[in-house]
């Protein structure tokens, strides 16, 4: 699992986040630390450019030490810092990847307007699931609340529904299936539509006969639904188009979620479902940036 970093506290609590999740995959952390400089671009010089590796080579060893700090079982701890944008290098990266985490900063509109957002970026281009880590989560948090996987009922939630066992699973969690009814559904529309559910789910249980599901449907919009659904949950997991364009992933619901979620949000592509859980040769396999 690798995790991206800088000086922030955003960052330091997506390592913390990323450190958990080591510990309950058995896999060690690559921490990252990316800068965007160009020798090409007259407002920086050779001399900028190296003094901002140095400093990436510092922040790396604050971040080392930091993880040395944290209670619980050491896991192995490799560095990488790389030179470039953020989010093209974790979505590049997201190819090798079981998972990207990246932290969400509490900034205004007028900041997210003029700079973007990473974990939006990445969410929408990458090829594995992204985790986004909100501004002010508790790492104790993650102890708490159930797993809560929110299905549509029009496109396959396979891959999400996967993510959400694991997770619930290696957690010893709860799990709690998620499904927004159009407002004004009749009884009998609730009944049916329940049936849908239930439908889908048999399979699962059977297959994580350990994780305790209890299904909710609820009649409000489902960005309502899922953000309301964050702030008891330690995790909620959304399936995403696989269309790595932009336009889909600003459309979607999860986009709209991402910026209001209190606890951490994974969006799992489609195609997500088959990925392998154990650690591929080379890069680790999540990536995690901690200030966008």
């Amino acid at each position: 699992m690798a995790v991206g970093v800088d000086r922030s506290d955003e960052a330091l609590q997506a390592v913390r986040y990323a450190l958990q999740e080591a510990r309950l995959r058995n896999c060690g952390l690559l921490l990252v630390h990316t800068y965007a400089a160009s020798t090409q671009n007259a407002y920086f010089t050779v001399d900028d450019v190296e003094s901002m590796h140095a400093d990436g080579e510092s922040v790396l060893e604050e971040a080392v030490a930091a993880v040395g700090e944290e209670p619980g079982p050491a896991v192995p701890i490799t560095t990488l810092l790389r030179q470039g944008p953020a989010g093209m290098i974790l979505a590049d990266l997201s190819s090798r990847a079981q998972c990207i985490v990246v932290g969400r900063r509490n900034c205004g509109w007028g900041e997210r307007l003029l700079t973007g957002s990473v974990s939006s970026r990445v969410s929408a281009k990458s090829e594995c699931a992204v985790v986004t880590v909100p501004h002010g989560w508790d790492s104790n948090a993650a102890t708490r609340g159930p797993v809560v996987v929110a299905i549509d009922g029009k496109s396959s939630s396979h891959a999400a529904l996967l993510y959400a066992f694991r997770a619930a699973d290696d957690r010893q969690a709860d799990l709690v299936v998620l499904h927004a009814a159009p407002t004004g559904e009749t009884k009998q529309g609730l009944a049916d539509q329940d049936i849908d559910v239930a439908e889908v789910l048999a399979g699962w249980r059977s297959e994580y006969p350990d994780v305790a599901v209890t299904t909710s449907i609820v009649e409000m919009t489902a960005t309502s639904a899922c953000e309301d659904a964050s702030r008891d949950g330690s995790l909620l997991v959304l399936g995403r188009s696989s269309d790595r364009h932009l336009l889909p992933w600003t459309r979607s619901v999860a986009h709209a979620v991402l910026k209001n979620a209190r606890c951490p949000l994974v969006t799992v592509p489609l195609h997500d479902a088959v990925r392998r859980r154990e650690p591929a040769a080379g890069a680790a396999q999540s990536f995690i940036i901690g200030t966008y």
